[in-house]
């Protein structure tokens, strides 16, 4: 039986950060960007999250990413704000900022999704690309209107 040795310190490093595709502005592409998973509780030990928002953190933490509680837009969209500035390592929030460029609210979603589960989390949003994208070709498209005198008077 092998010995177990300690991981350095280099290669957690290495493994910190992955990347990750998602969707891109137009909503037809994906981009690739670099992110770390987080823990939602160090957030909020380290005092990131604000109070008020503790009770749509709790929500979101135990409801999971497709359980949506029902709380105030406005919280939302400052949570999910906190959620991405601390996943995203390449390119960070404030090179978005500096560069006016926003997230959009997809991309917020998906960088929730990651934070929470990892690649898994991005799976659901791949399905609903796959669904709406199913189609593109038309070969499926009918071509032409055919009459239908069964109606007329």
């Amino acid at each position: 039986m092998s010995e177990l040795i300690v991981t350095n310190i280099e290669e957690l490093k290495k493994n910190a950060t992955q990347i990750i595709q998602i969707e891109d502005f137009s909503g037809e592409g994906t981009i690739n960007v670099r992110v770390k998973r987080l823990s939602i509780l160090g957030l909020c030990r380290k005092g990131q999250i604000p109070n008020q928002l503790l009770g749509t953190i709790k929500g979101l933490f135990y409801g999971g990413s497709r359980n949506l509680p029902s709380m105030d837009l406005k919280e939302m969209g400052g949570l999910f704000d906190i959620i991405s500035e601390n996943v995203l390592v390449e390119p960070t929030m404030k090179q978005l900022e500096e560069a006016d460029i926003q997230l959009t609210d997809t991309q917020k979603m998906q960088l929730w999704a990651y934070s929470q589960q990892g690649v898994e989390g991005l799976k659901s949003f791949r399905k609903i690309a796959e669904d709406s994208l199913s189609n593109i070709n038309g070969k499926n498209v009918q071509t032409k209107a055919k009459p239908n005198f069964k109606h007329r008077k």
